[in-house]
């Protein structure tokens, strides 16, 4: 048990190594240990009256009892109007301790935290062999010592990086990169290096701000920039919310229960008349037409049903295409997007050109066919494109019987953005600005106006002071009911605290 002790609370994995460094067993377990703040919470009073204000003092003390400073977030609800149970509930040590090291649902995952015996103890240690259990290839693991993670360690700041290419789409080592913001005040410069590739790091951002990237070869500015997009973390399904799909119609009907209940309250004490409640809205209006976003077509023009593919460019797709050529590899069934001779065309598969329109507008030159694919038409300006092969009646329309038609079709001037090859310009995400939780505060002018919050009192950034103590105040909503006081933090040394507090309003 000593020994036990030594190990911080949470999960422990244990794994036996033969000789060799080949697993041969492994075993997780949840350990308990003396590293919990103790956080304690009072209030001047046990019972209080609707609207009436609350003082609150908090403090908390570390694992060997004495003062310390540490972050805590704070919640206060009327628990009759939000019913809820301990076990159920999401806290920071099931969140920290247990589900986040545990794949799958796990069923009241607090009650292991909300009661202790030999009973949470056992049945704690069973959802360790059960949930807890996993295999590890450690071969792979191995191998993957001096492989690139696959998203790069956060550092302080905003990185932007990317890579400058040729009008020919060859890198461009030695280009020179300008990064300005007029309203930030930031202008750096970098050289790319022998792949073409520059980067710019450690920009602190208070907010979004637009960059303007510029590259150029020399004094020469027939070059194309292209930005580097971060890879998406994919938001999977939360494994542990059971217990929201299971009891949302046992929710539902608390929540319209109560509300009949406040209002069988306002009828008695006469202030019904002063709740204000959404009425209905209905909204009438003629639906945009799906194609007002287009350039207009002119004369060559056929319904999407009547093509054989129809293609539509996301903004992230278009975003990361140097041009259409290559938006379209592997898009277009049957055909080939490729260069011959100096030139870029569509051709089947037996080498016949497919016709090229743009807005309605037949392009028979192959030096304009070629500079449409490679740049002068950026994807982000594309609404759609249609291919037409095997409707004979469609392509009759387009004007010939040959392999077919591709055809552009383009947004709207307004709706396009302006193309210049060796610029970029970068939005970045900075930090928002933090909007306060609303609070009234209520004097003998207003306190008659209905209140009807079922959260009381929030604020995540409560501090306690070198000695562990700090306070905050409030004001109680209408009503009668249980007031429940939440408080969760974690100190310097990583000891997690949590405590709940109950008073009466009546």
């Amino acid at each position: 048990m000593a020994r036990e002790k030594s190990f911080p609370s949470g999960v422990a994995q244990f794994t036996l190594f033969d000789n060799t460094g080949q697993p041969l067993n492994e075993r997780v377990a949840f350990i308990r240990s003396n590293d919990v703040m103790q956080v304690t919470v009072k209030s001047a009073k046990a019972t209080y009256k609707a609207k009436e204000a609350v003082a609150v003092s908090l403090e908390a003390k570390d694992s060997k009892g004495l003062g310390v400073p540490g972050n805590f977030s704070v919640s206060v609800i009327d628990e009759t109007k939000v019913p809820g149970g301990d076990d159920i509930e999401s806290t920071i040590f099931s969140n920290l301790l247990l589900t986040s090291d545990l794949k799958g649902y796990i069923e009241k995952a607090n009650y292991y935290f909300a009661k202790e015996g030999d009973d949470v103890d056992r049945a704690l240690d069973n959802l360790m062999l059960t949930q807890g259990y996993r295999k590890f290839t450690w071969s792979k693991l191995a191998a993957m010592n001096n492989a690139k993670p696959a998203y790069e360690a956060e550092d302080l700041g905003v990185k932007i990086s990317g890579k400058v290419y040729t009008l020919g789409n060859k890198l461009l080592p030695g280009a020179t990169v300008d990064m300005i913001s007029l309203r930030a005040g930031i202008s750096k410069s970098a050289t790319t290096d022998a792949e073409g590739r520059f980067s710019f790091g450690g920009i602190l951002l208070q907010d979004s701000i637009k960059f303007a990237i510029q590259a150029r070869n020399g004094k020469s500015d027939k070059v194309k920039i292209v930005i580097d997009t971060l890879p998406k973390v994919r938001i999977g399904i939360n494994p542990n919310f059971g217990d929201v799909s299971t009891n949302i119609s046992a929710t539902l009907k608390a929540y319209l229960e109560n509300i009949k209940k406040q209002d069988d309250f306002y009828e008695r004490t006469g202030q019904l008349d002063k709740v204000q409640r959404l009425r209905e809205v209905r909204i009438k209006a003629k639906r945009e037409k799906a194609e007002s976003n287009i350039t207009p077509q002119g004369m060559f023009q056929i319904p999407e049903v009547s093509a054989d593919k129809v293609i539509r460019f996301s903004e992230s797709e278009a975003d990361l295409c140097l041009n259409l050529s290559m938006c379209l590899q592997a898009r277009l069934p049957g055909v080939r997007v490729e260069s011959n001779m100096g030139y870029t065309t569509i051709t089947d598969l037996r080498g016949e050109r497919l016709g090229l329109i743009l807005d309605g507008r037949k392009i028979n030159q192959l030096d304009e066919i070629s500079e449409i694919l490679e740049g002068s038409v950026p994807p982000t300006d594309v609404a759609k494109i249609l291919m037409v092969r095997t409707n004979m009646a469609a392509k009759n329309v387009l004007g010939g019987d040959g392999a077919g038609y591709v055809m552009i079709i383009t947004k709207l001037g307004t709706a396009r953005k302006l193309y210049i090859p060796n610029i970029a310009n970068v939005t970045p995400k900075g930090f928002n600005k933090v909007r306060e939780f609303y609070m009234p505060k209520y004097t003998a002018a207003n306190a008659t106006q209905a209140d009807l919050r079922t959260t009381i009192y929030w604020d995540p950034r409560i501090k306690t002071d070198v000695n562990g103590k700090t306070a905050f105040t409030y004001f109680n909503a209408d009503g009668p009911g249980t007031y429940k006081v939440v408080v969760e933090g974690v100190n310097a040394a990583g000891e997690l605290g949590r405590q709940v507090y109950r008073y009466t309003v009546k």
